[in-house]
């Protein structure tokens, strides 16, 4: 789920509360010295717009020396982007707090962000959110968007202390006057349940009006809501929609989402074809899931033949972004040699990556790598270190190496029978049935009471893990 990420301390290329009137080049005024501060200004709109920086430097320097503000709030901007003159912040700072001295909103929003931006001082901060403040109060959606940025951050700035009530509040105020960042943030918190309980449909409709206006991160999130809660075919349809809205204007887990719901043919119908261009999309944008997914189509030949150099490449690229399934496939991929040379130290190394984020199997497969001296110097010590990692995952083999390990006195300074037997009758309670016939012979040469110690011992690990995997299911 996409989280409150709109930053509102990058100045935009053109200032949004000035909107060029493409029809200003056929108007008389054009044909004739403009004049009056409106004539100048369009003119000054019209190179600003067009990227002629410096054409439209000259009037808007005069109408800043004139005073106005919206003229020196557009100055600010060029001076703090260097569009048209040597780039300067403080020179665009001076700009922006002129304007904001005449209580012009769009000055003082942006003496906020250009004072952020520029230093982290508390005294710099302070002033900033002052000047938020005043312009949000005017009205000024940007501001009003931005306070709620503010507080809805866990961080605190200097001696500003966040508070999820003024931001649900100036959130609410932006959304209302149809700001799409603030709907769509309005609609995160409900469905998150900022403000108590979980409101999903009152997330939708914030989502949905966000979405309307071409928020991508909205549509995404609108056709995640309705694919999660989908139960008839129109819903489908509609997170189909959404995901291909979102997908459209560039956004890669909407296109990821989309590809494999095309593929899976969730309620829509199988398109096999436009679903794996839409997880290439999403992959070439570097999306590590789908660049994980893109190599497994390859190695299994699910979209067509088999392809193990092009699954290679696609799983190290989401390998290189740290994606613990596509080290482990790759990890496979080299352990066995199946359409490229075998690497074992490649291998080791991979499933080690992957074992460190928590994946049993990964960790398995390095500890028998440790444990036979395969692409890593042999370590009884740390593959029994694995192995028990594994098993106290839930992974059955690793289970029995455990129970075998600590029955021979294997990585462990001596033989300890009765962890041997607790971990060899929970591997058999999983369903390895070499370890019953182990334990047979183990339990042969216990006394009564070490047979029942284990036997308790193995019984509460055993419902352990039956909870675990319940909770994780």
């Amino acid at each position: 789920m996409s989280s409150f990420s709109d930053n509102p301390f990058q100045l935009e290329e053109k200032p949004e509360d000035v909107e060029p009137d493409s029809s200003l080049e056929s108007h008389p005024l054009f044909q004739a010295a403009a004049k009056s501060r409106d004539e100048r200004f369009s003119l000054g709109i019209q190179h600003y717009g067009r990227k002629s920086f410096a054409e439209a430097l000259p009037y808007f320097q005069d109408l800043a020396a004139d005073q106005d503000p919206e003229s020196q709030t557009i100055l600010g901007v060029m001076y703090f982007k260097g569009q048209g003159v040597d780039l300067s912040e403080e020179r665009g700072i001076e700009l922006f707090r002129e304007a904001a001295r005449q209580e012009y909103p769009g000055g003082q929003y942006r003496l906020g962000a250009a004072l952020l931006k520029h230093s982290k001082s508390e005294d710099a901060i302070e002033e900033a959110v002052m000047w938020f403040q005043r312009a949000a109060e005017a009205g000024y959606q940007p501001a009003q968007f931005t306070l709620g940025l503010l507080h809805s951050d866990s961080r605190e700035l200097g001696n500003f202390k966040p508070d999820q009530r003024e931001a649900f509040r100036w959130f609410s105020e932006a959304a209302q006057a149809g700001h799409a960042g603030a709907q769509y943030n309005l609609g995160l918190a409900y469905l998150l349940g900022k403000r108590g309980e979980v409101d999903k449909e009152e997330a939708k409709d914030w989502l949905s009006l966000a979405a309307r206006q071409g928020h991508s991160d909205a549509q995404f999130n609108l056709g995640l809501l309705y694919e999660n809660h989908a139960t008839t075919t129109g819903e489908h349809k509609e997170a189909h929609q959404w995901y291909l809205e979102s997908a459209r204007n560039g956004h890669a887990r909407a296109q990821f989402n989309l590809g494999l719901k095309l593929l899976r043919g969730n309620g829509i119908g199988v398109n096999k074809e436009e679903g794996l261009l839409w997880v290439r999309s999403a992959a070439e944008q570097n999306l590590d899931h789908a660049q994980f997914m893109l190599g497994h189509f390859y190695e299994k030949g699910l979209v067509g033949e088999t392809d193990t150099i092009e699954a290679e490449l696609w799983y190290r690229k989401a390998a290189d972004q740290g994606n613990g399934d596509a080290e482990f496939a790759l990890a496979v991929l080299h352990y066995n040699g199946d359409g490229i040379p075998r690497d074992y130290k490649q291998a080791a190394s991979l499933f080690h990556r992957a074992a460190l984020k928590g994946d049993p199997i990964a960790q398995s497969s390095y500890a028998n790598m440790l444990y036979e001296g395969r692409g890593v110097e042999k370590n009884d010590t740390e593959a029994l270190r694995w192995f028990s990692k594994a098993a106290a995952a839930g992974n059955p083999k690793s289970q029995l190496h455990v129970g075998v390990m600590y029955m021979r006195g294997i990585g462990t300074p001596k033989v300890d029978t009765l962890r041997a037997a607790v971990w060899l009758r929970v591997a058999a309670a999983s369903g390895i049935s070499v370890a019953t016939t182990i334990l047979g012979n183990l339990e042969s040469t216990m006394g009564d009471e070490a047979k029942k110690g284990a036997l308790l011992m193995a019984n509460k690990l055993i419902a352990h893990l039956t909870n675990q995997r319940k909770a994780v299911s």
